[in-house]
């Protein structure tokens, strides 16, 4: 197994051979912000109009708890509000896809410098995740005492689950291009030290889900589960060199918000899931979460070494350091 400080040259290999300096990286920014500024308002306008309560009365919108219980009565505008929420992240990549042509670079050097992406190591690691995250919610939910109940959809709604499940994958993997790849080859343009990387895009992508309705609702807990994914994504992606296996951890991390739902109380639901689970966060419940992400971290490692001992290649090439 390489030293992670190999793998991180690797992984910031990807530019070193273009024009990366500092015009040219604002440039790039501005087809990135432009293309999914424009694509989030359309997200946005689409939920507006799909939610009349909201629209006469967007003071909800600054008070998730209060919107998640009005909701409660329509199911169907529980579904457009996770819609728009993965939507609204899910039209980055388009963005991404402009900003790196002016790099002269493809999606897939992005996600595996000097390599040809390995898209079924991806799905198959995103499903086998799905499965592990699965059974983990069952086990330790057992242990903790929770109830499970069983609330199928009705009418559409199966329909929209069905197809969020691409928009989720897309959702995941733009957000994974965006901090894991261009944002993370900004840093290393400034330093090739990986806990440096690590604490910046981590503390990064932990911040941008502050604002994500569970930190209200969940409290410590949500900080937990934000801040332990931030580092799994991120530290996996300085470890193997590439991004296929925080890609595919990322989707079926959020995969799994399509099948649970969290039930805070008999009026009022998280998500979209139909399996609902009633708990209160605790020891045991941190307990599942630090396991579920250094098993997460195991699981990818896990097909990572068996794509090196296949023998694919740019996975196993020393990089030399560019220096800091």
């Amino acid at each position: 197994m390489q030293n992670i400080d190999i793998t991180t040259n690797k992984l910031l290999s990807a530019f070193d051979n273009r024009e990366t300096g500092f015009w040219v990286w604002v440039v790039s920014f501005l087809p990135l912000v432009l293309i999914s500024g424009i694509l989030m308002v359309v997200v946005g306008v689409g939920y507006f109009l799909s939610n009349p309560d909201v629209l006469k009365n967007p003071a909800l919108l600054k008070t998730p708890e209060l919107l998640m219980k009005i909701e409660d009565f329509d199911r169907d505008a529980t579904i457009r509000r996770t819609l728009t929420y993965f939507l609204s992240v899910a039209v980055v990549f388009p963005g991404i896809f402009v900003a790196l042509k002016m790099f002269r670079m493809k999606v897939s050097n992005l996600i595996a410098p000097g390599d040809v992406v390995q898209w079924k190591s991806i799905w198959g690691l995103a499903v086998t995740c799905l499965v592990l995250v699965s059974i983990s919610a069952f086990i330790f939910g057992w242990l903790d005492g929770s109830t499970f109940s069983f609330e199928p959809h009705v009418g559409w709604g199966w329909g929209a689950v069905l197809v969020m499940i691409p928009i989720v994958a897309v959702q995941a993997m733009a957000e994974e291009l965006f901090f894991r790849g261009y944002l993370l080859q900004l840093v290393g343009r400034f330093t090739r030290r990986w806990w440096l990387i690590l604490l910046i895009v981590a503390g990064l992508f932990f911040a941008m889900h502050l604002t994500n309705p569970p930190v209200e609702v969940f409290g410590w807990y949500a900080y937990l589960s934000y801040g332990l994914a931030s580092l799994l994504f991120t530290f996996l992606a300085l470890k193997t060199g590439r991004l296929e296996y925080s890609i595919a951890l990322h989707i079926g991390w959020n995969w799994s918000i399509l099948i649970f739902d969290t039930r805070l109380s008999s009026d009022m639901y998280m998500g979209i899931g139909s399996i609902m689970m009633d708990f209160e966060p605790g020891i045991l419940t941190a307990v599942q979460n630090i396991f579920l992400a250094a098993l997460l971290y195991y699981l990818g490692m896990t097909f990572y070494r068996k794509n090196i001992s296949s023998g694919f290649s740019g996975s196993i090439e020393a990089v030399p350091s560019s220096g800091e």
